[in-house]
């Protein structure tokens, strides 16, 4: 992850709209949705993380940053940033789908749904509550 957020740090667009500590705060946050999905079975490889990361930062960007995201209503934005995130992750749910129906390393077929909602919800939390 260490490589993934030096590359964050040094878009100059990126960095307009996010500060090196809210980047890491982002990749702590993800990281612990990651092991808390472990704890159910589902192991979230590394090379989608990143992706994870890099489809946060994108849809921030999208959304204008966190100062506009924060002028808008709560609901309209997680509807958004959750269409954006669960887009750009298509391929990594039906990876996870598919690997959950065949190894059955965990009860849910969408744990990996559940997980992104679970970021979608952190982030905004932290983005609302003047934490991010």
């Amino acid at each position: 992850m260490k490589d993934f957020h030096k590359k964050l740090e040094s878009s100059e667009k990126e960095s307009a709209l996010l500060s090196v500590e809210q980047k890491r705060s982002i990749t702590n946050l993800v990281e612990e949705k990651v092991k808390e999905s472990a704890e159910f079975g589902l192991e979230i490889s590394r090379e989608h993380q990143e992706k994870e990361l890099e489809a946060i930062i994108k849809t921030l960007q999208k959304l204008g940053g966190i100062a506009s995201i924060k002028n808008l209503e709560f609901e309209e934005v997680r509807a958004q940033f959750s269409e954006f995130l669960f887009s750009a992750m298509e391929a990594e749910t039906e990876h996870y789908f598919n690997l959950v129906k065949k190894t059955k390393c965990t009860d849910s077929n969408t744990a990996y749904n559940v997980h992104l909602s679970g970021v979608v919800g952190k982030l905004l939390n932290m983005i609302f509550n003047d934490k991010l």
